[in-house]
């Protein structure tokens, strides 16, 4: 959804929340609801044996929307892990639907068969995220390091568009993909699958290591980066094509949202470090913590999954507080604060996701050109 403003009266609010730190509105709440994967994608860590007992229950979650709506919530993502391996997904759909609230899944798609697309659907899911990684069944199978996931991830896609006509609903479908060397010279044809397939939405990001304050971070990323050269041939080649051909405007996708691994020589050669958005969020404020929150698997309240390495993470556990003692707790006014200079504040602001760099510098652009008028 990303933030928004709520007319002339929300401006006002905005800016005097960000001079004294306190929240916005919550409107979006990220729950990741466990560790657990099926899948063993090359640019992540994986799944860890979680016993699913432990994890933040459907009580709790049901609680957190309760209270979280009194401050404005209006869409709640779910998260993984791979939240399809809870069992109670459906039922947390359900009770998203029954408070008013937006419900949004982001899964791997290898247990959406039609039964499970048809309950999804009819409980009110409003949007899911799918991984499609590549048009081609051998380059997706080796990212996501399972066997025919391809296959399953085309059956899911046909599986929930074919349900959401049937039940007259307005789940929006949507494609994410990691951008890296196997797959640069494929997102052409995986834009003309996702448009034959009836994707709504395709978002990019590229791969990035993971935040060097990640548990047990072990992985080396770097070697899945393209080559400078092949940045060069992306920009030169690939970009044109697709804004030529128009399958990356059917989905929203900019020039600037193609332009994953930058443009100037210092814009590649951060990229070829894995600093993906210090161009997008130097000299910016990041608005997240104004009006978004993570919840973890263990029910505590984080400000931001990136960031570890302050004081004020986490901000607290939510089966001892609520979340609204949380929103405008002073340890969420000092993250608050910090995140008026990211880049300054912290190393893991690196990382973050592109998709949202762009969203979050366009806000920046839009509060400098309302604080002038």
């Amino acid at each position: 959804m990303g933030f928004k403003l709520n007319g002339k009266e929300g401006k006002g609010n905005i800016i005097a929340c960000l001079e004294s730190n306190l929240g916005y509105e919550l409107q979006e709440i990220k729950i990741h609801l466990t560790k657990r994967c099926n899948s063993n994608c090359i640019m992540c860590e994986g799944g860890q044996n979680c016993d699913p007992a432990l994890e933040i229950s459907r009580e709790q979650i049901r609680k957190i929307e309760e209270e979280a709506k009194q401050l404005g919530l209006r869409q709640v993502k779910y998260f993984g892990g791979e939240p399809t391996l809870r069992r109670d997904l459906v039922d947390l759909v359900d009770d998203c639907n029954s408070l008013g609230i937006s419900s949004h899944i982001t899964s791997n798609g290898l247990l959406i068969d039609q039964e499970k697309a048809r309950q999804l659907v009819a409980a009110g899911l409003k949007a899911i995220v799918l991984s499609l990684d590549s048009p081609f069944a051998e380059t997706h199978d080796y990212i996501r390091g399972v066997p025919e996931s391809y296959e399953k991830m085309m059956k899911a896609i046909a599986a929930l568009d074919d349900e959401r006509r049937k039940q007259g609903s307005g789940l929006s479908l949507q494609v994410n993909c990691v951008v890296m060397k196997y797959n640069w010279q494929h997102l052409p044809e995986l834009l003309k699958l996702c448009a034959a397939m009836k994707v709504d939405k395709v978002s990019l990001n590229p791969i990035t290591p993971d935040s060097p304050a990640k548990d047990g971070c072990q992985k080396d990323l770097t070697i899945h980066f393209p080559t400078r050269e092949e940045v060069v041939a992306y920009n030169r080649d690939i970009i044109p094509q697709m804004l030529a051909d128009g399958s990356a405007m059917k989905f929203g996708l900019t020039e600037q949202h193609l332009q994953v691994f930058g443009v100037t020589d210092e814009e590649i050669d951060s990229a070829m470090r894995g600093l993906m958005v210090d161009s997008l969020l130097r000299g910016n404020l990041c608005f997240k913590p104004w009006y978004f929150a993570n919840i973890n698997q263990d029910s505590k309240l984080i400000a931001c999954n990136h960031v570890k390495e302050c004081p004020e993470f986490p901000i607290g556990d939510l089966k001892e507080h609520s979340i609204l003692e949380l929103w405008n707790s002073e340890k969420y006014k000092a993250f608050r604060q910090k995140c008026k200079t990211p880049l300054d504040s912290f190393k893991s602001c690196s990382y973050c996701c592109f998709p949202y760099a762009i969203h979050n510098q366009k806000l920046n652009e839009k509060l400098r050109k309302n604080g002038k008028e």
